[in-house]
């Protein structure tokens, strides 16, 4: 005999969490490679919502890519405009916000300043 598994508990699997006033439901950070896209992908399709990534912003607004800015413009004009497209993002944005690889040192926007938004933010970046 098998057990009928339980619904979900409000406010959990498929549900987002409650949209804040201003800025992004939750804020996805680590270093390059550790998932931030995929996980934000899975977010955004399940609570049907908005997927921003800092790092495409960047590079369109660069019209080029993050490694062509480091190599030709340097690593200070990169941080330049990623503290602009992030604190941005971090405003404007209502859905599933990545961070790129900025996870580490964001100067962008202290990070009490997000996890203000939502407190749920932070919890990932323990994964990493």
């Amino acid at each position: 005999m098998s057990a009928t598994p339980s619904p979900a508990p409000p406010g959990r699997r498929g549900t987002p969490p409650p949209a804040p006033d201003r800025g992004p439901l939750v804020v996805l950070i680590g270093p390059m490679g550790s998932g931030k896209t995929a996980i934000g992908r899975a977010l955004s399709r399940r609570w049907d919502v908005p997927l921003r990534d800092t790092d495409v912003d960047i590079e369109e607004h660069a019209g080029t890519t993050i490694a062509d800015i480091f190599l030709h413009q340097g690593e200070q004009a990169f941080r330049d405009l990623e503290h602009q497209i992030v604190a941005a993002a971090l405003d404007e944005h209502r859905g599933v916000l990545a961070l790129g690889g900025v996870g580490r040192r964001c100067a962008a926007t202290p990070v009490s300043t997000w996890r203000s938004t939502r407190p749920a933010a932070a919890r990932w970046s323990s994964w990493t």
